[in-house]
């Protein structure tokens, strides 16, 4: 097989290639953060800062996405908790929408998984023993 010979680059043509680079990384990150795909974006983000550690726009992008995240998390457990005391009130389907909120938020992640369990076993109870009337805490089981 034939050997690529290729000639070494200047260092303009390196400085060049490495500003395309940049910004092709910035873009897509871009593209990424848009797309509620923080993570991502900010893997890329931080690609531009192996090319460049002191890239303004990258650090800058890289904090947004963050707060993004931080704040995505702030209101999902903001719902989460409204679900959880909708549910100890003994309102099922108020409690499931807003659990279902906060899952679509931020994932289902092991407070939301322990809420889902408590609101299901308590749809089990009341959907099998509709007319007998069972303590909430029972039904429920101990608060997480």
């Amino acid at each position: 097989m034939a050997e690529s010979k290729r000639l070494p680059l200047s260092r303009q043509d390196e400085a060049a290639l490495r500003a395309r680079q940049i910004e092709t990384l910035l873009d897509e990150g871009l593209e990424r953060y848009f797309a509620g795909r923080h993570e991502e974006a900010i893997h890329l983000w931080t690609r531009v800062l192996f090319l460049d550690r002191s890239h303004a726009r990258a650090h800058a992008y890289i904090e947004r996405a963050r707060t993004a995240m931080a704040e995505l998390q702030r209101r999902s457990d903001e719902l989460l908790q409204a679900s959880r005391e909708l549910l100890e009130q003994g309102e099922t389907e108020a409690a499931r929408q807003l659990l279902s909120e906060a899952m679509s938020a931020s994932g289902d992640d092991l407070q939301a998984s322990a809420l889902r369990v408590r609101l299901e076993r308590l749809e089990r109870v009341v959907f099998v023993a509709p007319t007998q009337d069972l303590p909430l805490t029972v039904a429920l089981g101990p608060a997480t």
